[in-house]
């Protein structure tokens, strides 16, 4: 595989021991889901019109949770983002948004059906305005 050619190439490098175990620990999640992507994903699993009652629309909702959890998980970095981070009274609204999110794809998860809890995700995700 391609993470073994790797750590064949460090290895027969002069590389110290710590900074090898730091570059193969970064490969071992290479080639998972990014954050957007599953956030895409657990928007995809609600209606549009569920969705749009929660106050989320996916594109800007994504960007907003991804720049500003990168933002404050990052802190120092230097990473760059043309997206401001959510702060405040903002942020505060993206994370109720988000809760409702994630309890509304728990809920689908156990069979809800979503038609019985559109209306409370809705409410949950905007009570706060």
């Amino acid at each position: 595989t391609v993470r073994k050619a790797i750590r064949l190439t460090l290895d027969a490098q002069a590389i110290e021991p710590e900074l090898k175990e730091k570059i193969c620990n970064s490969m071992m999640h290479a080639g998972d889901p990014t954050f957007a992507t599953r956030l895409t994903a657990l928007c995809e699993s609600i209606s549009a019109p569920t969705l749009a009652k929660m106050g989320i629309v996916p594109e800007t909702f994504i960007s907003n949770v991804v720049v500003t959890r990168n933002f404050y998980t990052h802190a120092g970095s230097g990473v760059k983002s043309k997206i401001k981070p959510s702060k405040g009274k903002e942020m505060f609204l993206l994370n109720q948004r988000m809760r409702a999110l994630l309890r509304g794809a728990m809920l689908l998860h156990l069979g809800l059906p979503e038609d019985l809890t559109a209306e409370v995700l809705a409410r949950e995700a905007t009570k706060w305005k």
